[in-house]
């Protein structure tokens, strides 16, 4: 029954798109169909979706993998992959590239064994937030925190809170690169600790020359 409705959608889909056209888009249109139906077959309610020990473990790996593939040379991870385009976003946001780091550092804490592939992709990633991490003034404090981007002045409080966890649980896994990366937990956690108001939670953001926001952060 379920590949009989699976396989009617299918052929409903397809019938939707115009005869005429069908031969110049048949690249586009029937993967993003193959995807529609993948989903809502994976929907139907039977016993083979139950979510098993060995499904889940297989889904933490694909998605561990992915983000392997999508580091670039410098470190920076892609961002808003369009798979039927075959192209990344020009968007950016730095507190889900550091929110990556923190995922990939998480699966590879707790492997039973460690994959020396995702090591390196988090290395990477530390020294990628490290180069783009600027200094403060020193009134503010001796810290680091990491730009927005390579021309801003600006660092969100949430970029440099999820880098250091990352690097902390990188840390934890490998001992011996504690010495190697004592400094930056250093100078990310002073950022976190200046961050702190007296009579409040932490401030949003700070600014490189204008010194910490007055808002204080919603995360």
């Amino acid at each position: 029954m379920k590949s009989l409705t699976t396989f009617v959608l299918f052929i409903y889909l397809l019938a939707q798109v115009p005869p005429v056209e069908a031969s110049e888009t048949d690249n586009v249109v029937i993967p993003q169909l193959t995807a529609v139906v993948e989903y809502l077959e994976h929907m139907l309610p039977t016993s083979s979706n139950e979510l098993t020990a060995d499904k889940l473990r297989n889904i933490v790996t694909d998605g561990a993998d992915w983000i392997v593939a999508a580091q670039e040379e410098s470190g920076h991870f892609g961002y808003e992959y369009h798979p039927f385009e075959g192209t990344y976003s020009s968007d950016e946001g730095m507190v889900r590239q550091a929110g990556t780091l923190f995922a990939l550092s998480e699966v590879y804490q707790h492997q039973t064994k460690q994959n020396p592939t995702y090591a390196k992709t988090i290395e990477k990633a530390i020294s990628y937030f490290e180069n783009i991490s600027g200094k403060s003034e020193k009134e503010d404090g001796d810290f680091w925190c990491i730009k927005n981007n390579g021309k801003s002045s600006r660092c969100d409080l949430g970029s440099v809170a999820l880098a250091l966890i990352g690097i902390l649980n990188y840390v934890e896994a490998e001992p011996d690169k504690e010495a190697k990366y004592s400094e930056i937990i250093d100078k990310y956690s002073t950022y976190l600790i200046s961050a702190k108001f007296k009579d409040r939670g932490f401030s949003n953001k700070y600014n490189l020359g204008d010194g910490f926001g007055k808002e204080e952060s919603p995360f």
